[in-house]
């Protein structure tokens, strides 16, 4: 279930109010500032409704794998500095014998990898927002990451 928020209040005291849920067909005043929201789903940018527009769209993202990259990127360039602090202090060593040297270097690949998986769930689960007329395509207003395709990094 998404929800569209409206964000309602004095320049003090702002706040999210809910408008509809999806499937949404409610009339909303050009101008004012919305977002994508819901369980589970991380929240779209702020953005806005120009009075032409007809539609919007929303390509969702999971809250729970955003934090779930997070926490792998951050474990894994945890790991891999410290895999690669101590293949740098055996390397670095006066007569040290490197005996070690594969494991350490394993143990920086692994968190290098951890590393990269993280950082591809932060990048794929992202909230979009599209907003367009009848007559015209889908225009992206509100991004809440930059995501890898094929063509490299979209924002």
């Amino acid at each position: 279930m998404l929800q569209v928020d409206w964000l309602w209040g004095s320049q003090e005291k702002k706040s999210w109010v809910a408008v509809c849920e999806s499937p949404c067909r409610a009339s909303v005043a050009p101008g004012a500032v919305f977002r994508v929201a819901g369980p589970g789903v991380r929240a779209s940018s702020p953005f806005a409704i120009p009075d032409s527009a007809t539609h919007v769209a929303a390509e969702t993202g999971s809250r729970g794998g955003y934090v779930t990259g997070v926490i792998l990127l951050s474990a894994g360039a945890a790991v891999g500095g410290i895999g690669l602090t101590l293949l740098a202090a055996d390397y670095g060593s006066a007569g040290g014998s490197h005996e070690t040297a594969p494991e350490m270097g394993m143990i920086t690949l692994a968190g290098l990898a951890t590393g990269v998986v993280g950082f591809v769930l932060m990048l794929n689960n992202r909230t979009n927002v599209s907003v367009w007329a009848n007559t015209n395509a889908p225009t992206r207003t509100a991004s809440v990451a930059p995501r890898l395709t094929s063509h490299g990094f979209v924002f």
